[in-house]
């Protein structure tokens, strides 16, 4: 692991920031990183679970679900302080989005600094888990870029992205409108949305003016037809999909 690690990083140092696999090569050496420092992702984990033990209410909802945010916005935080690593490995680790990871990163950041309690937990836990550490008190980020890609940010974000590369209205889109491009425009936002979300297909009528499952279904379908008759269109659909799933910068 560690001279796969290193050989990245040897790639990495050869690279101009302008090119483009960089980020690509980035997000991958971090998932390595992270993968090797296991043990100390699981102590991390582990230790602030402990920090914030369990409410002896156990019958009111509300207080175990702000418990366990708590967790999820000190570990996230934590980790990324500790190791260094992206929000990008770092949403892997936990199944949630890179840009959700940035923003519950950016929240936790911001209850460390008015919340004292919240603050102590985070500083006894990092002292706990990095003891060697000289300073565990949280310093400010430095100005950093995130890449991520418009499907990453959410199904309500990709339909909005892939309307204005098609140049229609959104407005348009959920109207009743039969026109043809209208309904071929549907047909590809449905189709790229179905492929690049975990969406479901009344998820996504519910973007496209509120339209039933079955006629999604017949969307995707129609996208897929016109793929195969249509030369043209499905290289359009192809770079589409292909900008849908691209990294976009976006500020931290």
């Amino acid at each position: 692991m560690e001279r796969i690690i290193a050989g990245m990083e040897a790639e990495l140092a050869n690279l101009p920031h302008s090119d483009p696999t960089r980020s690509f090569i980035e997000g991958q050496k971090d998932i390595f990183v992270l993968e090797a420092g296991k043990d100390k992702v699981h102590k991390i984990r582990g230790a602030v679970s402990q920090a914030f033990p369990l409410s002896s209410n156990q019958r009111d909802p509300r207080i175990q679900m702000y418990r366990d945010a708590l967790v999820l916005h000190a570990q996230v935080l934590l980790i990324k302080e500790m190791m260094g690593i992206s929000f990008p490995a770092i949403g892997k680790e936990f199944g949630i989005a890179p840009f959700d990871a940035l923003n519950t990163a950016a929240r936790a950041k911001r209850m460390y600094g008015v919340n004292p309690d919240f603050a102590a937990t985070i500083d006894s836990v990092k002292a706990h888990v990095d003891p060697a550490e000289e300073n565990n008190e949280i310093v400010p980020y430095p100005q950093e870029k995130l890449r991520v890609d418009p499907a990453s940010r959410g199904l309500g974000y990709l339909v909005n992205f892939l309307s204005r590369e098609l140049r229609v209205e959104l407005e348009d889109l959920k109207s009743s409108s039969r026109v043809q491009d209208l309904v071929r425009d549907r047909a590809t936002i449905a189709s790229i949305a179905r492929e690049l979300t975990p969406a479901s297909y009344a998820q996504i009528g519910g973007q496209l003016g509120g339209r039933d499952h079955s006629t999604i279904i017949h969307l995707v379908q129609k996208a897929q037809e016109l793929m195969e008759k249509d030369s043209r269109y499905a290289k359009s659909h192809a770079d589409l999909k292909r900008k849908a799933s691209q990294p976009e910068g976006a500020s931290f």
